[in-house]
């Protein structure tokens, strides 16, 4: 054995130590607690990837009653101490972006302890308080968007403790189709391309993108016993109000009975993994002319009165409008880390679908991002046989890997070389998978011009605020495509809708004398299946509304309001949940946040509703720690969403695993044949 030979073998050795040394550190970094500046996926891992056992077990249960266009939902998430001693649980989670959420309550050992809201401040304040002396609390925060977190503070060994959360939220159909939307766990989101000053312009010259990376990991379901996996039930009273056609999951097994007009609907199995959004769906019957619908809520104490007026277009519609306009649809791709497996398959299907289904006079391009953005043409180009050809095929040959460069390919989408007198329709096409969402959608409004931005949401658990709040500053509609069966019909009714919108220039009318305050303050145009949703606050009740538009020629309708009944709870809290998201969205089109803050968080503690600025907290009057310090701090796990490909691309550690593995390769097979003690010559 030579002198080169040993040294080899021992660099081989230091090498594999220290390619597991740095992997090591990679995962314990993808680890950390999560802050309120940084709304990651926190994780404790207890034991190895092999052997992960959760110090903190959860539980989640959704109740649901559903009466016409209105969800009331009550979460119960049920937190599990297994380890053996006391333990604070913190557990990030994401709820429909519209909701309303206005209740909270813990119950320990079955004594009830009712939330209460406060500005976010204080709620921390009381929370801390209470933890420090060694009461066990609880506190609802939103982090924002759609992330919110819930900690639950001095949870004792075996101990279970329940958090219930109430919200309602109103349940838009889209051509004539309802869907309720229960989202289970997070898609990671990406921070790394910082827009500067949160704005790009054209004056801007090249953007100085800051790379992070991923802000956080998920586990996978095959890396932990099924045993421990987050898992959920759900119960559904659904009373629709009008006469149905189906009610149908693509998401999950479901069993429903049906009594009357009304339906229960139940998981098949019981429970289930939380690493997809549940989604049940109902479709109405088919109706000739548009349907308006109409809630009232009358407040007593104050004489108030809340409404909430739905239009719903015929499903059927033959829309005149636009048809015939000179087009040019730009596809914008993610084929990020995120992305990998199903959901590119998804996506790659998608783009080529809607690529062939263009007509010839049209012109397109394409525009796919990870860590860059790269268009497939400089300029657009006419839908001929031969573009389309060459389309599809570059499509079908892209890979997911990299980060999420979200701002960087609308850019590039929004700021290509322009065609006078030619409608720019961008198509974006993500998870949303991206942390700076204040960031991109400022860029959105600043960078639209008169282009219309049609959002499409790929996989099991989008992040679905930011897929809604892009479409809606980008003047287009939004749509979510699960799984490779809904790819053709879901991309032919957005296709319908890039063609034809069916109202435009809508305004409300009301008798005169009538004042009232309306949300969205700016009626937006009325796409082909999409419904209109107004919630208002009238000085006193009108008896009647009108809205009048323009689908190629002037169109009108009133409806009567005077039978509407005043007994629907929860309709001012929907109103001041409108208001608060357009307060809130005005920070995108540059509203100073010292303007905005006292507005919200006056509604949020008028309507005892949760925000960005206000929390829940609930505490127990009785110490139950007499020595808090001990307490462990325990962040409890998502699931990564099904058919996501793990771990994601872009935190590197594939690298080092390769790297481990081929150094181990290396050093045994130069031990091959060795003694197992040598003698060293000099």
């Amino acid at each position: 054995m030579s002198v080169r030979h040993l040294f080899l073998g021992r660099g081989l050795i230091l090498l594999t130590l220290f390619c597991f040394c740095w992997q090591a550190v990679q995962q314990t970094a993808l680890s950390q607690t999560v802050e309120d500046e940084d709304p990651g996926l926190g994780m404790l891992m207890l034991g190895n990837a092999s052997d992960w056992v959760p110090a903190v077990l959860l539980e989640t249960h959704f109740q649901v009653d559903v009466n016409g266009p209105v969800a009331s939902i009550t979460l119960t998430q049920d937190f599990f101490n297994s380890h053996d001693d006391f333990a604070e649980a913190s557990y990030l989670f994401p709820m429909p972006e519209q909701a309303a959420v206005h209740a909270m309550q813990i119950v320990i050992d079955g004594r009830v302890i009712i939330g209460s809201v406060h500005e976010k401040v204080d709620a921390e304040r009381i929370y801390h308080e209470a933890m420090e002396s060694g009461q066990q609390a609880a506190i609802t925060q939103q982090l924002g968007g759609n992330v919110f977190r819930t900690k639950v503070a001095h949870i004792a060994s075996g101990q279970s403790i329940q958090v219930t959360i109430e919200y309602r939220q109103v349940l838009e159909p889209e051509n004539g189709r309802f869907s309720l939307h229960l989202p289970t766990t997070l898609t990671p989101r990406y921070r790394g391309w910082q827009v500067p000053n949160g704005v790009l312009t054209a004056d801007s010259g090249a953007p100085d993108w800051q790379t992070e990376g991923w802000s956080a990991d998920v586990v996978a379901v095959d890396q932990i016993p099924l045993e421990n996996a987050n898992l959920f039930s759900l119960d559904v009273n659904l009373n629709a109000g009008l006469e149905l056609a189906e009610v149908v999951s693509q998401s999950h097994d479901i069993s429903i009975r049906q009594s009357a007009d009304r339906y229960q609907i139940s998981l098949t199995n019981q429970f289930d993994l939380m690493d997809r959004d549940a989604v049940i769906e109902w479709e109405l019957l088919t109706a000739d002319q548009p349907q308006l619908v109409a809630l009232r809520e009358r407040m007593d104490v104050t004489g108030e009165e809340y409404g909430l007026v739905m239009l719903i277009p015929p499903k059927l519609a033959v829309a005149t409008g636009i048809g015939g306009l000179q087009r040019e649809v730009i596809f914008v791709l993610d084929r990020s880390g995120s992305m990998g497996g199903e959901l590119m398959r998804q996506a790659s299907a998608s783009v080529a679908f809607a690529v062939q289904q263009l007509n010839q006079e049209d012109r397109f391009n394409i525009v796919d991002f990870s860590d860059t953005a790269v268009r497939w043409s400089e300029q657009t180009q006419l839908a001929s046989a031969g573009n389309i050809r060459q389309a599809v095929a570059y499509v079908e040959q892209l890979q997911a890997g990299g980060g999420t460069n979200i701002a960087d390919a609308l850019h590039s989408a929004l700021k290509l070389a322009e065609n006078p007198g030619w409608l720019r329709q961008v198509v974006f096409i993500t998870d949303g998978a991206v942390a700076d969402e204040a960031g991109v959608l400022r860029m959105i409004s600043n960078d639209l011009g008169n282009a219309r931005l049609f959002t499409v949401g790929i996989g099991y658990a989008p992040n679905s605020f930011f897929m809604r709040k892009s479409a809606e500053l980008g003047r287009g509609t939004q749509h979510m495509i699960g799984d490779l069966g809904e790819v053709e019909p879901q991309m032919q009714a957005l296709l319908a809708q890039l063609k034809y919108p069916v109202l435009r220039d809508i305004q409300l009318d009301l008798p005169a004398g009538i004042q009232a305050e309306f949300y969205p303050a700016s009626v937006p145009d009325l796409y082909f299946g999409q419904p209109l949703v107004i919630a208002a606050r009238f000085e006193q009740w009108p008896d009647w509304i009108q809205m009048t538009g323009f689908d190629g020629q002037p169109w009108s309708q009133r409806m009567s309001l005077q039978t509407v009944s005043s007994n629907s709870e929860g309709i001012a809290g929907l109103w001041a949940q409108a208001k608060i998201t357009e307060l809130m969205d005005s920070r995108y089109q540059g509203q100073e946040e010292s303007t905005i803050r006292p507005q919200v968080v006056e509604l949020a503690l008028t309507h005892q509703l949760l925000s960005q600025y206000t929390s829940f907290v609930a505490v127990e009057q009785k110490r139950v720690n007499p020595e808090p310090d001990s307490m462990l701090t325990d962040s409890v796990a998502n699931l990564a969403p099904q058919g996501m490909a793990f771990p994601i691309g872009g935190n590197g550690l594939g690298v080092w695993y390769l790297l481990s593995g081929i150094a181990l390769l290396l050093f045994l097979f130069s031990h091959a044949g060795w003694p197992r003690r040598q003698v060293l010559k000099l």
